[in-house]
């Protein structure tokens, strides 16, 4: 008879069960994918039976050896089988609520985020899973979080950031409870500052030479383009620049203006909170994927929101639409001399939940395709870390810090 559902660490699962002796037995297993994969290391966790234990096995009904008090075993993708002396289920159950977890990857009761906070700083945000307070250090720093609270510290970055290069920031993080777990975290960014601009400057008046170039050093497939972008940001909102090196200019205008996308044109990307490395792959409510499409001429273009903000995180019932033309989103297209110019001043209102606060992150991608012929690319400029695509992927976006 099915009697609990306890789940002491994340990815964790443990449910009890009484059999016809009144015996309690709990079926415990992992279900994080690495760890089916074979990537890393089951966790191992604790938890004191005391003296209620009549057996431990496994899936192949093999048993294994314990001794009574606090036992240690490794949590896999395959269960492995606790059962109790009869009438103890109220102390098994009480054994694995009570039960932590003591290491493993990616699996620990705190979760860890690292994010710019400077150019020479990075901030780890902490959260508790669990109702008990953790209480110990991050890479040798002193941290406290209440239960089910959050908590974060300051770090070092690996390399100092700059406007006009992107940094690879890569992280080797060691959580240690006073009560003796480990738990390691790898974790990586690209990164880079930017710029400030006057508060009085629009799209009409910003100096876009006193704004840094970003070299583009990504690329997919046989593009033989080269490009750099500018972006620099105000109250009112962010000023984007992408220039191209390219020999041979194609866009076509198809009837339908989101298919777009194979052709010469940019699209541009925004994590507004920044947390993408936490929630997994793919958009979620704080995303926007917008796209600039020269006209077949080259002599103008047009905004597309591909992909917007949930509109209570954005302007409510006056949020744009996704698959849209940003009307009232100012841009501009030129094509000379084989260099392709793109610029676009994205109003702070369409960056909502982003503030344009100093100090602020975000995750920013950029993918420029290079059309060889109408609907055929030869590859693309991209920020993704993998040097594919961004579409989809905030979590291989680099991570952008609002500067001075």
């Amino acid at each position: 008879v099915f009697k609990a559902d306890i789940r002491f660490a994340p990815f964790i699962r443990a449910y009890v069960f009484e059999d016809a002796k009144k015996r309690p037995v709990a079926a415990v297993w992992c279900h994080l994918d690495k760890v089916d994969w074979g990537l890393i290391d089951a966790p191992v966790a604790e938890a004191d039976f005391g003296s209620i234990l009549e057996s431990v096995t496994d899936m192949t009904n093999s048993p294994r050896s314990f001794t009574p008090g606090k036992v240690k075993f490794a949590v896999s993708g395959f269960p492995l089988f606790f059962r109790g002396k009869p009438g103890t289920l109220k102390q098994m159950t009480a054994a694995l609520r009570q039960a932590q977890i003591v290491s493993g990857e990616g699996i620990s009761t705190v979760e860890v985020a690292v994010r710019p906070a400077g150019p020479e700083q990075a901030r780890a945000d902490l959260k508790n899973f669990i109702s008990a307070p953790f209480k110990g250090t991050l890479n040798g720093k002193r941290v406290e979080i209440p239960g089910s609270g959050a908590g974060s510290v300051l770090l070092p970055l690996p390399e100092k950031l700059t406007d006009s290069r992107i940094a690879s920031e890569n992280f080797d993080l060691k959580l240690r409870s006073d009560a003796g777990a480990a738990f390691n975290y790898r974790q990586s960014f690209d990164s880079f500052l930017v710029r400030h601009v006057p508060d009085s400057a629009d799209f009409k008046t910003v100096d876009w030479g006193n704004i840094p170039a970003v070299k583009l050093t990504r690329s997919n497939g046989k593009t033989a383009i080269s490009g750099d972008f500018r972006l620099g940001w105000n109250v009112a909102g962010f000023f984007l620049q992408v220039q191209v090196k390219d020999s041979k200019f194609v866009h076509v205008e198809y009837p339908e203006t989101r298919l777009r996308w194979n052709n010469d044109c940019v699209q541009f990307y925004i994590d507004t909170l920044a947390d993408a490395r936490l929630k997994g792959k793919g958009y979620d409510e704080n995303d926007y994927d917008y796209a600039i499409y020269p006209n077949a001429k080259g002599d103008s273009a047009i905004v597309f929101r591909h992909h917007t903000v949930e509109e209570q995180l954005g302007l409510g019932t006056q949020a744009p639409r996704d698959n849209t033309v940003a009307k009232d989103i100012p841009c501009n297209f030129s094509s000379r001399n084989g260099v392709l110019t793109y610029r676009v001043f994205i109003p702070a209102k369409y960056l909502l939940p982003l503030r344009m606060e100093k100090g602020l992150p975000f995750g920013f991608g950029l993918y420029v395709p290079d059309a060889v012929a109408p609907g055929k690319l030869a590859g693309a400029l991209t920020l993704a870390e993998d040097g594919k695509g961004c579409f989809n992927r905030p979590h291989l976006w680099p991570l952008a810090l609002l500067a001075e």
